[in-house]
């Protein structure tokens, strides 16, 4: 008998192994695996995903929201596909919103933001900006933006409308623009700071809103005036920045002089070129010019650089000299600039002494020609940018900000003025308070009421006794104090000092009746009235013993001469949230005028911000959707 296998051991395994390996061509390639269960159950079984919970779905929506918003982000984004997969790669169960819910919960987050700021600013003073641009398809534009100190002690600048302008921007079309937006923010007193231009100013003469010149325009023109003394020394260094920004092999040339000659911060930087509508570009192109000197003149020098007329175009150390004293004259005007552009403290008290400071930089000291000449154009013109009405409202905003309360930068006259005008200032917001007093009735003079008689038996009138107790006591005693007569149940007969207790007795005869008619007794008020208790103590209403003047004059002395000026790295918003108890008339007049922005750039800041928005891809958005984006970038909070 022939034994074809010969099974050892019950291990079907091995033997199976043993198969697959030496008996391959009679088995066969058929290979089995482990059956599944869903070959059992027949149909495959389909994954059910657990919807996100509507909390988490807003919550995405929200912050997609603000994405688009505070990125300039078109809101087609939602629906772009490579967008899409990366919300679905974060979280697969979020469905993305379309276009139009996105734009409908935008809108509500507006409606929500404009609420809240409404609450705040409704019937306050409202400081305000105001401007117009054009927008890349040439639709012109208007921006109106509020500034205000809430209850809280925060300065706040809000957008508060970007509104399409039909027609031209004639002083009449801004004064009817301004007005619908009073009507629809419902502000109470305004104030506005703007442009100096002719159609600006007269608006707001229609609207009858006190105007303040932008500083930053201001100032603007003053250097400007300045710059044209020395257009040439400027023109001179344009051309070597012009030359330098076409020439890639000369711009290679200056990268390698600066390895070797100039500090490690100075290493890479390119010129600056200027730009006409901007002065401070101009001084920017001067110092990268002067920061360059030394790799500059180390490319001329070099054999490699063929434009022999580059070297001509530099300045010799004679206008290097010059161009050091422009820089010094343009910087202090920089500095000012961006202080008075701040949206995050008060910047009109600083307005007086900005400009004491800029004309002390532009007073003549031992200068070249060519710098005084330039000193004399600025200084003329920026006398001529002084308003006297304004400088009123400039001396109050620097007295009430405790930073430069102390009025150093003033003489005594002009101190005295900002005194009286601050005066009349808490006088218009005087509150009269009034006070609820308790205070006892005085007695009413009447008749003399008897006094009961001492006792005389039984008393000892020495020197020990009841009678010296009541000599040496100031109060009267319960004994002395005069009561008035009871009511007796019994008429008393004080001739024949008899009780009356009889009938006939208690009858009147009938003349008397008829010469002495009877009285009514009057009915006795029930003990539960209110009024009972007027005789003993009474809450009335009480003015202050003083007059609201004497009361305003109290509070701004002691403001001005008991409260020390702080630091000016100090917040005085802060200080004024804690000392607005102790001074509450003169910190009502401090909110209002602090608020005030000493420029215009809150408003102009929107150019910039909408010509990132309507680009050329998104040129044809409605003037609703532009008002909507600036509304809600400048006015939502990041998170």
């Amino acid at each position: 008998m022939t034994v074809l296998f010969d099974l050892v051991s019950g291990n079907t395994t091995n033997f199976r192994a043993h198969l697959t390996r030496d008996h391959e061509a009679e088995v066969g390639h058929a290979k089995h695996t482990q059956p599944k269960i869903k070959e059992f159950v027949g149909e495959k079984m389909k994954k059910k995903s657990v919807p996100l919970p509507g909390p988490r779905q807003e919550e995405i929506c929200e912050a997609i929201g603000d994405y688009i918003v505070h990125s300039l982000l078109p809101l087609s984004m939602v629906e772009d596909t490579t967008f899409r997969n990366l919300l679905a790669a974060l979280e697969p169960r979020f469905q993305p919103p379309c276009t139009a819910t996105m734009l409908t919960k935008l809108k509500k987050k507006k409606e929500a933001t404009k609420l809240d700021i409404l609450t705040e600013i409704k019937g306050k003073d409202l400081a305000i900006t105001h401007d117009g641009w054009t927008s890349l398809n040439t639709e012109g534009y208007e921006t109106v933006t509020g500034s205000y100190i809430n209850d809280k002690w925060k300065l706040n600048c809000k957008v508060l409308d970007t509104v399409k302008v039909e027609g031209s921007h004639s002083a009449e079309n801004i004064a009817a623009a301004l007005t619908r937006a009073k009507q629809r923010w419902l502000f109470g007193n305004t104030v506005a700071t703007t442009d100096n231009a002719s159609n600006e100013v007269k608006a707001f003469k229609l609207l009858g809103w006190h105007h303040f010149s932008c500083l930053g325009h201001n100032l603007n023109l003053v250097v400007n005036a300045g710059l044209t003394v020395v257009s040439r020394i400027i023109a001179k260094g344009r051309a070597v920045v012009s030359y330098f920004h076409r020439s890639p092999l000369a711009m290679g040339f200056l990268f390698e002089k600066q390895k070797l000659l100039l500090e490690k911060n100075a290493q890479g930087h390119k010129l600056i070129i200027d730009c006409p509508t901007r002065w401070n570009s101009s001084l920017a192109m001067l110092e990268r010019l002067v920061e360059q000197t030394a790799a500059l003149h180390a490319v001329v020098s070099d054999a490699r650089c063929k434009n022999t007329d580059l070297k001509s175009k530099l300045y010799s150390y004679e206008e290097q000299s010059t161009v050091e004293s422009i820089i010094s004259v343009l910087k202090p005007f920089h500095t000012a600039t961006i202080i008075m552009s701040s949206e995050s403290k008060p910047t009109i008290s600083l307005v007086l002494p900005t400009l004491i400071k800029l004309e002390r930089v532009l007073s003549t000291e031992d200068d070249a020609d060519i710098i005084t000449r330039m000193k004399a154009a600025m200084a003329k013109n920026l006398e001529k940018r002084k308003n006297d009405k304004s400088l009123e409202f400039y001396r109050l905003a620097s007295l009430v900000d405790p930073r430069t309360k102390a009025l150093g930068f003033l003489d005594d006259e002009d101190k005295a003025k900002a005194r009286q005008f601050l005066l009349e200032k808490c006088m218009e917001n005087f509150d009269v308070p009034q006070l609820n007093i308790k205070r006892e009735k005085e007695d009413e003079a009447g008749p003399d009421m008897p006094v009961l008689p001492m006792p005389q038996n039984g008393m000892d009138h020495g020197s020990d006794g009841p009678e010296a107790l009541i000599q040496e006591s100031h109060e009267p005693l319960p004994s002395e104090i005069a009561k008035p007569e009871l009511p007796m149940l019994f008429p008393y007969n004080h001739d024949n000092d008899q009780e009356l207790k009889s009938e006939n007795d208690l009858k009147l005869d009938p003349a008397e009746l008829e010469t002495e008619p009877l009285q009514k007794v009057p009915k006795l008020e029930d003990v539960d009235s209110p009024d009972w208790l007027n005789d003993v103590v009474v809450c009335q209403v009480e003015s202050p013993k003083f007059s609201p003047m004497e009361i305003c004059v109290k509070e701004v002395d002691r403001f001005i001469a008991d409260e020390p000026q702080i630091s000016q790295k100090d917040d005085p918003l802060e200080w004024w949230a804690k000392k607005e108890p102790i001074f509450p008339t003169v910190a009502q007049v401090a909110k209002s005028v602090l608020a005030i922005p000493a420029s215009s750039v809150p408003s102009e800041r929107i150019f910039s911000l909408a010509g990132m928005i309507v680009t050329k891809k998104r040129s044809q958005l409605s003037p609703e959707n532009v008002d909507l984006l600036i509304f809600l970038n400048k006015n939502l909070k990041q998170k």
